[in-house]
């Protein structure tokens, strides 16, 4: 028996009031919007707009700047999926051996992958990177128009599930059009590594996590009853996830524990640093992203809605995160 495994965890809770009074910049429709919206995924598109997935209604919604809604539709139970206003979303089968492109409004068409994928961000019009979950390599890229593999990207070690508990790859993409470059993180370890488009490691980096020996101690106990049953599972776990401002700043919510969020954050050039804030348990959040600036801590769709806006500054003076709505 094959079993598949969504877990996101360790991420952020409320940022408390900094120095800076105020409202976030978002207009009063795109607070309203971001107060209120359940999904599973949020994003945004290279054009500024926000993308939300609800995995059990199948539906990915498109929202413009002034969180006027501009599209939505079914793309059916997906893996993962990835939107833009113009291209559409590209989201994959359950199985990850699928790749549906699916427009805003037209015909869906599909191509099937050489392996196990479980993420998938948008390149170009006619280019798609995904994460292969078991193959001896990091990234793939592939032409939509040929339907095929042109690139492989970055080494992994191959993975063979048998018996007991093997945990797929994960590994979060985001492709940064004004530098040319594919972010890659490892969801559960927090390997960073960035990539020119050419193969060529630019940048690696470790994003610190909170210790995860519960996590292990449970796949370990799960491995050993699966072995003593003579089953195999698969889990795919989802820890950490990438989110971008306007000044190309990566973020991470790193973790999440007693009180304290820890932010990670690499600027395009220069060190990378983190911060710890105090946060309020009461909102504890499971995703995270930047949308005009302003950081969104969102809710799975089975949780209590308690969604968080904060406002960024330009320069990202973390004393300077605005107080909660």
């Amino acid at each position: 028996m094959i079993q598949q495994l969504i877990l996101i965890a360790a991420l952020v809770a409320p940022i408390p009031p900094g120095a800076a009074p105020g409202m976030p910049d978002l207009s009063p429709g795109a607070l309203r919007l971001v107060r209120d919206l359940k999904a599973n995924l949020l994003s945004v598109d290279r054009g500024g707009n926000l993308w939300a997935w609800e995995s059990g209604s199948g539906r990915v919604a498109l929202y413009g700047p002034t969180g006027i809604a501009l599209s939505s539709v079914g793309v059916g139970s997906s893996a993962a999926v990835a939107a833009d206003r113009e291209w559409g979303v590209a989201a994959l089968s359950p199985n990850g051996r699928e790749l549906r492109l699916v427009p805003w409004a037209g015909t869906p068409s599909s191509i099937s992958m050489d392996n196990d994928v479980r993420s998938v961000a948008w390149i170009d019009q006619n280019t798609i990177a995904v994460a292969p979950a078991l193959a001896a390599r990091r990234v793939e890229i592939w032409d939509l128009r040929a339907k095929k593999r042109i690139r492989e990207i970055g080494a992994e070690l191959p993975l063979v599930p048998g018996e007991g508990v093997t945990r797929l790859r994960t590994i979060a993409l985001h492709y940064a059009p004004e530098r040319d470059l594919l972010y890659t993180l490892d969801s559960y370890t927090g390997d960073l590594q960035v990539y020119g488009m050419d193969g060529r490691l630019v940048r690696r980096e470790a994003v610190p996590i909170h210790d995860r020996t519960d996590l292990d101690d449970w796949l370990a106990g799960w491995d050993r009853d699966d072995r003593a049953k003579h089953q195999t599972d698969t889990p795919t776990i989802w820890r950490l996830l990438l989110a971008f401002d306007s000044s190309a700043n990566l973020w991470v919510v790193a973790a999440c524990e007693k009180g304290k969020a820890l932010l990670f954050r690499m600027p395009p050039a220069g060190k990378a640093e983190t911060a710890t804030v105090d946060v309020d348990p009461a909102c504890c959040s499971v995703g995270a992203t930047i949308w005009q600036d302003s950081l969104i801590l969102y809710h799975q769709p089975e949780r209590p809605l308690c969604n968080v806006v904060r406002r960024i500054t330009v320069h990202l003076q973390l004393d300077r995160l605005l107080p909660q709505l």
